[in-house]
This record gives structure tokens, sequence and C-alpha cells, in this order.
């Protein structure tokens, strides 16, 4: 059974860097955004061009985090419910030996 909780800790541990991926992403991506969307000049069309563009781009990638952070918050906590699930395994069959007596 050690090699269930070794396992279940390195998919948590994992868990944790996507975590952390993500909102360095996120955090990246909101400095992106304050730059290229400064508001441009009435008369500007490149500028205005780059602004649309940006605002679309963080709108995307808004949504592209939120999905991959809701697929990290089920994934982590599948991994609790199967670590869970396997301390409920060796629990019981702890207390079946115990009543067996060997």
């Amino acid at each position: 059974m050690a090699d269930i909780s070794i396992e279940v800790v390195q998919a948590q541990h994992w868990i944790k860097e996507v975590q952390t991926e993500l909102e360095e992403v996120r955090s990246l991506l909101g400095k992106v955004s304050d730059e290229i969307t400064t508001p441009a000049g009435e008369d500007d069309a490149i500028m205005k061009g780059i602004e649309q563009t940006g605002r679309t781009l963080s709108s995307v990638w808004g949504v592209m985090c939120n999905g991959f952070k809701e697929a990290c918050d089920l994934i982590g906590g599948a991994i609790k419910k199967i670590a869970d699930s396997a301390d409920q395994v060796v629990d019981d069959i702890t207390a079946v030996r115990n009543r067996i007596g060997t």
C-alpha cells in the first residue's frame, strides 16, 4: 500500500505546481493586458487594432485559465478521494486482520 500513498503525494505535488503555474500565467497575462489595452488616440488605427486584439486575447486567455483552474480543482478533489479511499481500504484490512488474529 505504500506505493499508493507515494503516488498520491506526487499527484498532489503536481497539482500544486500546476496551480502555481496557472497563477503565474494569469499574472503575466494581466500585465500584458494592461500594456496593450492602453487607450489609443482616436486617430491611431494601429493602436486601436492592438487595443482590440489585446482585449480579445485577455478575454480568451482568462476563460482558458479559469477552465484550467476548474480542471485542477476537480482533479485535486479526485486525488483526495482516491487517497481517502486507499486509507479506508488499509484501515479495513487492518481491522479484519486484527479480528482474525494475524
